[in-house]
Formats: structure tokens, C-alpha cells, sequence
């Protein structure tokens, strides 16, 4: 189900002409399956991977990368993206690990292919971006109360259970521990 909906969804989104994606950019008016395509492909790797250096409160080397005007300002070095031009694209390069000096996300390991793969499609179809304005830092931030909520629920902070172990039986023949092997056990 999801493959078929994947599969549908870049098919839709690679269906669009280039001359509908480079003008629905420069309206600030998305097509659907471009922003289903970012929400579901580009900013949840944004989020993971980008915002804790170049988000709301930091910028490492002047790069924002939390709205479309963040990355379309570019930073120290440069245009970071460049629509329909992803070899150009400082941005695909730096994930890639094709810049020595600008390998990201800093200090850990490529992205997945696959993650790539989806970046560079995005800005081969022009770089659509439902983000018109960076987000207040409030909006970017968990606050510690909502933040220690949600680790409540790891298993390593819930509370030391004591579960019953299975009733002893004799061994049959039909059981794993009839076995020699598992009978020194």
C-alpha cells in the first residue's frame, strides 16, 4: 500500500512540466503533490539533519534552511540551492560529501541514498517550498515540560516490571528443552 502510494505520488510529482514547477515557485503557489513530496521527503530530513545548525538559532556560515527565503538568500559561500540545477547546488554537494570542507550533516555519516536521491529530485523540479517565512524559534523549540513528556515514554525511563516466568513443565518430546543440547540449559 504505502509502495503504491509512493509510487504515485512521483509519478504525480515528476509529472508536472518544468515551466508549472518554475512558475508555481515564483507565485509562492505550490502544486499539491509538490508540497505532499517536500512534507513527506525533504523537511523531515530538514528537520533531523539541518535545523540544529542552520535553524532559528543558529546559522552556521549564514545558512538558514528553515524556510525558502532562508535558502534562497544562500549563505557565506554562496547560493545554497539552486532550482533545477541540483549538480550546481552547494547544498546537494555538501550532503553528498562531494565538498571536503563542507561534508553535512557536520560530524556524521552521509545521508542515505535514497535521502539523496529525493533531494536531488526535489530541486531538479525547482526546489518547491510551502515555507514562506521562518518559524519563530517557540515554534522550532520544544519547551523542556513538552519535551520530558514525550521521553516519559521511552522504554528505558518506565518503571521495573516483574513479569512472571512460564509455569515449569516436564519436558515432552515435542519441546525444544527435550533436546540434549538444551537439557544442560
Amino acid at each position: 500500500m504505502r509502495a503504491t502510494f509512493l509510487s504515485l505520488l512521483l509519478l504525480a510529482f515528476a509529472g508536472t512540466l518544468p515551466g508549472q514547477t518554475a512558475h508555481a515557485a515564483a507565485s509562492n503557489q505550490i502544486s499539491e503533490a509538490d508540497t505532499v513530496f517536500f512534507e513527506t521527503f525533504i523537511r523531515p530530513t530538514l528537520v533531523a539533519d539541518c535545523m540544529e545548525c542552520h535553524g532559528s538559532e543558529k546559522q552556521k556560515g549564514g545558512l538558514r534552511l528553515d524556510s525558502r527565503p532562508g535558502w534562497q538568500k544562500g549563505g557565506d559561500s554562496g547560493a545554497a540551492i539552486l532550482p533545477h540545477n541540483p549538480e550546481g547546488s552547494l547544498l546537494l554537494r555538501s550532503i553528498r560529501h562531494l565538498e571536503p570542507d563542507l561534508k553535512m550533516p557536520n560530524k556524521a555519516p552521509k545521508l542515505d541514498d535514497k535521502v539523496l536521491q529525493n533531494f536531488a529530485l526535489w530541486i531538479q523540479r525547482g526546489a518547491p517550498d510551502p515555507r514562506d517565512t521562518p518559524p519563530t524559534t517557540l515554534a522550532t523549540k520544544p519547551t523542556w515540560p513538552d519535551l520530558l513528556a514525550s521521553r516519559r515514554s521511552w522504554w528505558s525511563l518506565q518503571p521495573i516490571s516483574h513479569p512472571q516466568p512460564p509455569p515449569n513443565h516436564p519436558p515432552s518430546e515435542q519441546t525444544p528443552s527435550s533436546t540434549p543440547s538444551t537439557q544442560s540449559i
